[in-house]
């Protein structure tokens, strides 16, 4: 454990992240690794990892104890008193690696089940409303003494996964209550949720929760830019705002082309959505870690769209951005025969993938030597 007390993160509007580390005014850079603590070679992968990421300038995680779409698992016991035991080892490790590194870790609590990412044979749910705030608690407790890590109660609460579940996780009632409960476990702690940006925010939502005292932060994502939601929260809230997941299922990154390639030709970006098949059609192929330069048909945004966001991001105090790329931090979600990669890989084009490119753009962003190294 790094320390007994966690006094470092502190909620400090004026900063560029609207946080403050021991009193330093901080800048959060991050990606979402999700899938991180579900498996032990992902761990492995994503910690061998964080000392080139901070040499770009990325200097948070945000990852899920129940994981996500690149790889879930049913990560409590079905009462909530308890942790499976290697996804706390394996989240435990993360977060030591990243605060050894003076990095930030946003450790999420629930993921929205579906039936084909969670573990069968445990179901999606636990087993009572009450079980979910023993979890929180659980979860929160856990990570006591480490003064890097920020809880996150909900990925996307106001998505349709949460049908069936019986705590009201789908509701401000219900994020609110759950960043009570880890409150309870520690009161020190920064805790925040968020889900899916409504434009106009017909139902409530994100700008709801924006203004209860019950989270320290709003967390949110949704697939345009940054700008819209942070203009919306800001009317009427000074929380530190954090895009947790960069233009959501929009941000893809992988290629489908024919098996035979001619240059230049034969290549597609899928759109990607309840309909796409899981494996592509005879005949074609996907490759991970491919971005178009700009923004195709259907869900894909392409490199300028992301780079867009970098300074975006830079001139906004108080909001903190993470870059997404499921295709290369979820790789599974987006065909079976990818892995989960961590490594920077490329420039992003078919015959160099990779998101080296993004980590590139932030490294200038921040005014700090781009590294030579490709390895």
């Amino acid at each position: 454990m790094v320390s007994a007390i966690h006094p470092g993160l502190v909620v400090t509007p004026g900063t560029p992240s609207g946080l403050a580390w021991d009193g330093e005014p901080l800048e959060v850079w991050g990606v979402r690794v999700a899938s991180g603590a579900a498996r032990d070679d992902w761990t492995d992968a994503l910690a061998g990892q964080l000392d080139s990421y901070l040499r770009y300038g990325v200097n948070a995680l945000t990852v899920f104890f129940q994981g996500s779409s690149g790889g879930s698992l049913q990560a409590f016991s079905s009462n909530g008193r308890e942790i499976e035991p290697g996804v706390q080892r394996r989240m435990i490790r993360l977060v030591e690696a990243a605060a050894e590194r003076r990095m930030i870790v946003v450790a999420g609590i629930f993921y929205h089940a579906q039936s084909w990412r969670l573990d069968p044979e445990k179901g999606n749910w636990l087993d009572g409303r009450a079980a979910y705030l023993r979890a929180a608690e659980t979860a929160t407790r856990g990570l006591r003494g480490y003064p890097n890590v920020i809880v996150n109660v909900a990925n996307e609460y106001n998505v349709g996964g949460w049908q069936g579940c019986p705590f009201p996780v789908n509701t401000v009632e219900g994020v609110a209550e759950l960043c009570r409960a880890a409150k309870q476990a520690d009161p020190d702690r920064l805790v925040g949720g968020g889900g899916v940006h409504r434009e106009g925010d017909p139902d409530g939502g994100n700008a709801a929760l924006s203004l209860r005292p019950e989270l320290d932060l709003l967390l949110f994502d949704w697939h345009g830019p940054s700008s819209t939601p942070v203009a919306a929260y800001r009317a009427g809230s000074t929380k530190p705002l954090m895009n947790v997941e960069l233009f959501g299922g929009a941000a893809q990154g992988f290629v489908e082309e024919d098996d035979v390639p001619e240059p230049g030709r034969n290549t597609a970006w899928p759109g990607w959505g309840r309909n796409t098949p899981r494996t592509p059609s005879a005949g074609r192929r996907r490759i991970q870690g491919v971005f178009p330069p700009i923004g195709t048909e259907g869900p894909h945004r392409g490199k300028a769209d992301f780079l867009a966001e970098i300074p975006s991001a830079a001139q906004t105090p108080g909001f903190s951005l993470f870059g997404h790329f499921p295709g290369w931090y979820q790789g599974p979600s987006r065909d079976p025969s990818f892995d989960n990669r961590f490594d920077l890989g490329g420039d992003g084009a078919r015959q160099s993938p990779g998101i080296r490119w993004y980590f590139e753009a932030i490294a200038r962003q921040r005014g700090l030597e781009v590294p030579s190294s490709r390895g």
